[in-house]
């Protein structure tokens, strides 16, 4: 397995762990709704951090989004795991450098 392939899977480990996030708070949500509707005063705080942890996992997802869709494009573009580019091909510093920066 390449290291690429290592990186995606950690990836889809914490995408899993983030749509648990989801599950557990809608879960837990409608629950206290429930209890919220039965005059339970402090459902309505728990339905808002649950809100809030819905919001993050959604922030992560975005985020890990945008590294995937740049590491699948430096992948794709030309792969770096064929060793050292002759003298002239391949990256150069300032290239390589541009990686790192996006």
């Amino acid at each position: 397995m390449s290291q690429t392939d290592d990186i995606v899977a950690e990836i889809r480990r914490d995408l899993a762990m983030a749509a648990e996030v989801l599950m557990a708070a809608s879960e837990a949500g409608l629950r206290d709704v429930a209890l919220l509707r039965q005059g339970d005063d402090t459902a309505l705080a728990r339905i808002e951090n649950g809100f809030l942890s819905v919001l993050e996992a959604c922030a992560f997802e975005d985020l890990i989004g945008q590294r995937l869709a740049q590491l699948q494009g430096a992948a794709a573009a030309d792969s770096l795991e064929n060793g050292p580019a002759r003298h002239g091909q391949g990256l150069d510093q300032a290239a390589a450098d541009d990686l790192f920066d996006a």
